[in-house]
């Protein structure tokens, strides 16, 4: 609701400076980026596949507890290196590729639902699916996301309960329900200072530039 709202903006504006403490018993996260840079030195568009194969590569080499695609894989690309792409998925076994549905009215009232996923042998190779569509405000704000969404029937997490669920799977769902009964909703927690969320460049991430301190033992989304 619109009050719920502004006293969760009056909250966080109010403690900017004092966060919560990062829950010990949770991994921490990374994020990989697919920035201006990375789309310059990788001209190719959409990149092929076979670079985020190389991407879980390094991750696994690094050390990363989870590796979480925010990017549509929905369609097929070159034959070669879908496969390329689905073996290193399986082989990893710490991989959450996204996920999300949409409805369109048709006449007479009735509701399509249409489905985005990852391409079978990809969706197949994959530790887990994860919900990425998240309810914007009509200020163009993102204060909640859904934990759990019903897609093509299946209930499906949210990408980053995914990601959670792999790298901790007893720690991270005993952490997630300690605080009691599924919620419709998570408000989403600004507040976060430091230490700063470490970010790699896509482009250094394959070629090897990156510190792998920053991804050892977290959840890193790459997207």
């Amino acid at each position: 609701s619109s009050d719920l709202h502004r006293f969760h903006d009056a909250l966080l504006r109010l403690a900017p400076g004092r966060p919560p403490t990062h829950p010990a018993a949770l991994p921490d996260v990374a994020v990989v980026t697919l920035d201006p840079r990375s789309l310059r030195a990788l001209d190719e568009w959409p990149w092929p596949r076979h670079r985020h194969a190389t991407a879980i590569e390094r991750l696994e080499a690094a050390g990363a507890a989870a590796i979480a695609f925010d990017i549509d894989f929905s369609a097929p690309a070159r034959p070669e290196d879908d496969a390329l792409f689905a073996r290193r998925i399986a082989d990893n076994g710490r991989v959450a590729l996204a996920t999300f549905s949409q409805t369109e009215s048709m006449a007479g009232g009735l509701r399509l639902e249409i489905v985005n996923r990852p391409i079978e042998p990809l969706a197949r190779a994959a530790a887990a699916l994860g919900n990425v569509l998240v309810p914007i405000d009509a200020d163009g704000v993102v204060r909640e996301v859904p934990p759990a969404q019903t897609i093509a029937g299946e209930a499906t997490p949210s990408l980053a309960r995914a990601a959670l669920r792999i790298a901790h799977p007893e720690s991270g769902r005993a952490a997630l329900d300690a605080g009691g009964p599924p919620r419709a909703t998570d408000l989403v927690d600004y507040r976060r200072l430091g230490p700063a969320i470490p970010t790699i460049a896509f482009v250094d991430l394959v070629e090897g530039r990156f510190d792998p301190a920053l991804v050892a033992g977290r959840a890193v989304f790459v997207g």
